[in-house]
């Protein structure tokens, strides 16, 4: 985790149109409202003016949350001055990891992907009804250790767990198959892939980063989102594709529904 308050590189950005279509198509459209991100998961895709380097990040997102086009069309209201960020994993091409939710004795995820229940619990703010769920943010799980940290580092696991968790109005499903194919759909739309010449394996090009915190002058934080309003479910990331030059703003805001 890096923090940055200094003088940088300056790199300037301009909104594409289209920007939420991956999220407003079909069956996408009606799975997010199904489990109440429809409001609260947006995507804001900018094109950079400049050749990008990953030893550059830190000035990149510094000048990405201070640029007035990105300000303005990603309704931030505010100019960052100081930001917090860790990188993600993106070593993950297919879904295998989540193979482990069905192995076992006694796994969360029966053969058939039924999603097992359990007693009622509420976790970090939110309201848990399935293992699933509870292995996703509770440490006292007993199927947390499924997961190791390297995966759950995974840019894909968090796509995955933002989708199960839902909203404040979620509607949860009973198998986990309607959970998997929008996170695949997510991930495919949002990261940039290329065929290793060497080992003829694909893998990602673009680099994705974390926004633990995004403070303003005055050290008032407004992403992932302010401190009255910061919960396990608002989060923030930053996909960026060095080819073509783009720049996503990938984030949810959690709206509880009382």
């Amino acid at each position: 985790i890096l923090l940055l308050n200094s003088d940088m590189k300056e790199f300037t950005f301009q909104p594409l149109v289209n920007n939420g279509e991956i999220l407003s198509a079909g069956d996408a459209k009606e799975n997010l409202m199904k489990w109440g991100l429809e409001r609260s998961l947006k995507k804001h895709i900018y094109n950079f003016d400049q050749s990008f380097q990953a030893y550059e990040a830190e000035s990149f997102l510094m000048c990405l949350f201070k640029d007035k086009h990105v300000i303005r069309d990603a309704s931030l209201g505010q100019v960052a001055d100081k930001i917090e960020f860790k990188p993600l994993q993106t070593k993950a091409t297919t879904l295998d990891m989540f193979n482990a939710l069905k192995e076992g004795s006694n796994p969360p995820v029966r053969a058939d992907g039924y999603i097992n229940g359990m007693m009622p619990d509420r976790v970090c703010g939110i309201d848990i009804e399935t293992q699933l769920q509870a292995l996703l943010i509770d440490e006292d799980s007993d199927f947390y250790c499924l997961f190791s940290d390297e995966e759950r580092n995974e840019f894909l696991f968090h796509i995955f767990k933002i989708l199960v968790l839902g909203g404040g109005l979620n509607q949860y499903e009973n198998y986990v198959n309607p959970y998997l194919d929008m996170a695949k759909h997510l991930y495919k739309n949002l990261v940039s892939v290329y065929k290793d010449r060497v080992s003829n394996k694909i893998l990602v090009s673009s680099l994705v980063y974390q926004m633990i915190s995004v403070e303003d002058k005055d050290g008032h934080q407004f992403i992932p989102a302010t401190v009255k309003d910061e919960h396990v479910q608002s989060v923030c990331y930053v996909i960026v594709d060095p080819g073509k030059r783009h720049a996503t703003i990938f984030r949810n805001s959690y709206m509880p529904f009382w």
